[in-house]
């Protein structure tokens, strides 16, 4: 499984003193479409998932924002790793710095126990709520997931039904781009156990 090791800081190799605080956004293209991050070099705030068209993939990571710059530098091992996933490679995003201000505690508390869901395994919206240490909320926790900033590096798409089924998805694609995205993690766990 590849792993991006890095806290709430700087990108490995680069000095404190170059660092660049000022949100920027990058569209980066994936095996499945262009995907979008915008952030800083400290921290992750926003993704959007594949789309075919640049001018959409601009628009949805640019949405409510202005005097945004693009920067093609921007959180490059994280664009390394969104790339070999959409590849079929098993990639863990839990350490990849994320910033959610705007969230109420209970749903930084529910977007930290679904960045805690692992790759390929799935639980229930109610599981999410237990985890985030709510148990009867579930319904509120898949409102969090509806309005996830972050999805894939907040893996929303593995929070799925009680009865099994899939259940609805907010992103571009909706519940179809969910069912891809578990068939491909689960693809993935089958050619590294093969391997």
């Amino acid at each position: 499984m590849v792993v991006l090791t890095a806290a709430c800081g700087p990108p490995l190799l680069k000095l404190l003193g170059d660092m660049d605080k000022t949100d920027r956004y990058v569209v980066l293209e994936t095996a499945w479409g262009l995907f979008g991050l915008l952030g800083t070099d400290e921290c992750l705030k926003r993704t959007s998932l594949p789309v075919p068209d640049r001018t959409l993939a601009i628009a949805l990571i640019t949405r409510g924002q202005s005097d945004l710059r693009r920067d093609d530098a921007l959180l490059t091992d994280l664009q390394h790793l969104l790339k070999a996933y959409f590849d079929g490679d098993p990639v863990d995003f839990t350490e990849v710095a994320v910033d959610t201000p705007y969230a109420s505690p209970f749903a930084q508390r529910v977007l930290s126990a679904c960045r805690q869901v692992r790759y390929a395994e799935t639980v229930s919206y109610r599981a999410l709520a237990a985890r985030a240490g709510s148990p009867h909320a579930a319904r509120a926790a898949g409102s969090v997931m509806a309005a996830n900033p972050m999805p894939l590096i907040i893996p929303c798409h593995r929070i799925i039904r009680s009865d099994g089924q899939t259940g609805n998805f907010s992103a571009s694609g909706g519940p179809d781009l969910k069912k891809r995205l578990l068939t491909l993690e689960a693809r993935g766990i089958a050619s590294a156990d093969v391997a």
